[in-house]
């Protein structure tokens, strides 16, 4: 797991933000946005590489640099990853999806970890491989509906253990995406982001869609 630190409540500029929405039932909103994929699905095409594991690099490298998207609570308590790996979605051979995670580390080593991940993926059955860590809070959750080019997403809110209230899980960020499709000259795609207000308000959010399509647009893969 990686290293986190208690944040300073009395010292944080929006602690009283955090107390109001930690307090309510659920913190969670979701956005969708209209993303450009075009130079990626080109740089795909043209070098044959996997769209879904370049665009997850780049999404996961933009929402590091995030401060909001490593906040985490611990007993109730406000904290910060100094960094966050990733969990996906494999669609195995049986008709349905496994979980998986992945450290984020640099683009070469990550992009030969994931692609070997999903390939063992596949052939796999157990939800989650043997031995999982299935506390861990220092990743975002990442998934893909490849076959539909959807306009808006809302995702589940997770309430663990059964029913309760407790947002430990819940404010782990979730980001998705759809089918990308032509649309004249360009590739268009829709990405969702489900966050908690406790620790993300409307300019963090906006941020993460707008840093990780300048980073498209840049093809940027360096970290």
């Amino acid at each position: 797991m990686n290293k986190c630190e208690k944040i300073n409540i009395t010292e944080w500029n929006r602690a009283e933000l955090f107390q109001e929405f930690i307090g309510m039932r659920t913190s969670i909103y979701d956005m969708s946005v209209r993303m450009d994929t075009t130079k990626l699905v080109n740089y795909c095409k043209q070098n044959g590489q996997s769209f879904f594991i370049n665009f997850l690099y780049l999404a996961l490298r933009e929402l590091n640099n995030i401060p909001e998207f490593r906040m985490r609570i611990h007993n109730g308590e406000p904290y910060i990853y100094d960094k966050v790996d990733c969990s996906i979605t494999v669609a195995n051979n049986y008709n349905y999806f496994v979980n998986r995670s992945a450290e984020f580390t640099d683009y070469q080593t990550f992009y030969q970890t994931v692609d070997k991940i999903i390939a063992k993926a596949k052939t796999e059955k157990n939800t989650y491989p043997e031995n999982s860590d299935l506390e861990r809070t220092d990743l975002l959750y990442f998934s893909c509906i490849p076959w539909v080019d959807y306009q808006s997403m809302t995702l589940p809110v997770i309430t663990t253990p059964y029913g309760c209230d407790d947002q430990t899980y819940n404010i782990i960020p979730c980001i998705g995406w759809g089918k990308y499709v032509q649309e004249d000259d360009k590739y268009k795609m829709t990405m969702h982001v489900k966050v908690s207000h406790a620790f993300i308000d409307g300019k963090p959010l906006a941020d993460a869609f707008n840093n990780i399509q300048d980073s498209i647009d840049k093809l940027s893969f360096m970290k």
